[in-house]
C-alpha cells in the first residue's frame, strides 16, 4: 500500500521525475511477485496434503463457484471485452 501511495504522489509530483518512477515501479513489482511466489508455493503445499479426492471435490467446488460468478455476471448484463487486435464496432446513432 505503501509503495503504491509513493506511486501515485510521484506521478501527481509538480516535478516530473522518470527514474525516480520507475525505481517505485520495479519495487512494486518485485514485491507483488515475491507475494505471487509465497502463495503459489502455500497453495502447492497445501494441495500437496490432500488426497486425490479432496483435490477433486475443490476442483468441482471451485468450477461451480466459477459457473455461478459467471452467470451473475451475465445477469448484471456485464460481457467481457472482445479480444484480439479488431476494437469493438461502433453503436449505432439513432
Amino acid at each position: 500500500k505503501k509503495l503504491r501511495q509513493e506511486v501515485a504522489a510521484l506521478l501527481g509530483a509538480e516535478a516530473w521525475d522518470r527514474a525516480a518512477i520507475e525505481t517505485k515501479f520495479d519495487a512494486l513489482q518485485t514485491l507483488q511477485r515475491r507475494q505471487q511466489e509465497a502463495f503459489s508455493a502455500a497453495f502447492l503445499d497445501a494441495f500437496e496434503t490432500l488426497t486425490p479426492e479432496e483435490r477433486q471435490m475443490l476442483r468441482a467446488a471451485a468450477d461451480k463457484r466459477r459457473g455461478r460468478h459467471m452467470n451473475h455476471r451475465m445477469r448484471r448484463g456485464e460481457r467481457r471485452q472482445p479480444t484480439g487486435d479488431v476494437p469493438p464496432a461502433p453503436k449505432e446513432e439513432e
